[in-house]
């Protein structure tokens, strides 16, 4: 592995969307992907326990009460060094101690992504409708919002050594994706 970007973001700011874009950018680099989810994932699956957001919220808890802080970041840093990309992507940083754990790695670098929330909402409403047939409502929007899995993402992302405002068309956050990739990265990060 030649370089580790971590992706944090609010649910529906456009983290995976983000990669979709940057592999393409990137190639012929070889771009490998992983998610601080695919633990709980994985565990819920192996469980019987449907992966919904609230379980997936739940089981990090759970595990960080039971096993200590950082359990799921020193899972996903197990993972994250099996990785063979040139570049990995790691999408879904949201504790404290996440953010050292990615500083860790030599040349890695911290994105922030985020938008509006009635603008997040709009997407995860629809994402929501066209795959589970189900309807996302504001308030269960809201109250996902106020999860302790959620909470310390905006301070995270202001220690972050890049930051892209997803407001806009799908096409300007392509330009937006396109010229972070073009750009030198910066591996100096803020304290």
């Amino acid at each position: 592995m030649k370089y580790l970007i971590g992706l944090v973001g609010e649910n529906g700011a456009g983290k995976d969307t983000f990669t979709t874009f940057f592999k393409t950018v990137a190639a012929p680099q070889s771009v490998s992907r992983i998610h601080f989810s695919d633990v709980l994932y994985d565990t819920l699956k192996l469980w019987g326990i449907e992966p919904t957001r609230a379980n997936l919220q739940n089981m990090a808890i759970i595990m960080d009460r039971q096993f200590g802080k950082g359990s799921l970041t020193r899972a996903t840093e197990a993972r994250i060094k099996r990785q063979k990309g040139d570049i990995v992507i790691v999408e879904g940083v949201r504790w404290k101690q996440d953010v050292p754990m990615i500083r860790s790695f030599a040349n890695s670098i911290l994105v922030y992504i985020t938008a509006k929330p009635e603008i997040r909402f709009e997407r995860l409403r629809k994402r929501i409708a066209g795959t589970q047939g189900k309807k996302l409502t504001r308030a269960q929007f809201d109250q996902e919002e106020k999860a302790l899995t959620e909470l310390e993402i905006p301070k995270i992302g202001a220690s972050a050594n890049f930051k892209i405002e997803n407001n806009g068309t799908l096409d300007n956050f392509r330009k937006h994706v396109e010229r972070f990739a073009k750009r030198p990265l910066d591996f100096r990060y803020k304290r």
